[in-house]
């Protein structure tokens, strides 16, 4: 249990929470219950706002009947839950066969994007470390040279562009120009 204890303390860092359960197992609910009880003594309650995958891996296991409900209900939480420790996100997959584990990494990042913003910044064209920042930490959706500027379309969380900006103060925001224009 200490052991077991330990490694979950590193989800108090974490950004997002996979909890990989044995759907297989006959005890997989009792299981839940003590990770779940785990996680509440270390201040991962019902207001912890970061979002839970529970991952029912070993579906290859199950009978057809229960693989069958285990899909349904897997696919009815991604329409219905909130993604939290009360009403988590499910997918069902089989890490021995590798069915669902796809799902599993496109609900991931689907998660863990989902709040990101789509932004223009202007560079100066020979700005090499800020491009590098930006193609390592962001998704880049357009890229436009020129002799003077290179203009990015990028896709990121509010913490990594606030990093950026304040690492590289000679770019700017095109996107909060061309919105104040259209205020004014």
């Amino acid at each position: 249990v200490a052991a077991f204890r330990a490694t979950l303390e590193e989800v108090l860092e974490a950004d997002i929470i996979v909890h990989v359960r044995d759907a297989a197992h006959a005890d997989s609910d009792a299981q839940r219950s003590d990770v779940y009880e785990v996680l509440e003594e270390l201040g991962l309650g019902e207001d912890d706002e970061r979002p839970l995958i529970e991952a029912l891996n070993k579906i290859d296991l199950l009978t057809e009947d229960d693989r069958a409900v285990t899909m349904t209900a897997a696919a009815a939480s991604q329409q219905n839950a909130g993604g939290t420790i009360e009403n988590p996100l499910r997918v069902a997959l089989s890490a021995e066969t590798g069915e669902g584990v796809d799902e599993l990494l496109a609900l991931m990042e689907q998660t863990l994007t989902a709040a990101h913003e789509t932004i223009l910044i202007a560079l100066p064209a020979g700005d090499g470390a800020a491009r590098a920042f930006l193609h390592a930490r962001t998704e880049i959706i357009e890229e436009h040279v020129d002799e003077e500027n290179v203009v990015l379309k990028v896709r990121l969380s509010k913490k990594t562009r606030g990093q950026f900006f304040k690492q590289f103060p000679d770019a700017s925001d095109v996107s909060l120009t061309q919105q104040k224009r259209k205020r004014a």
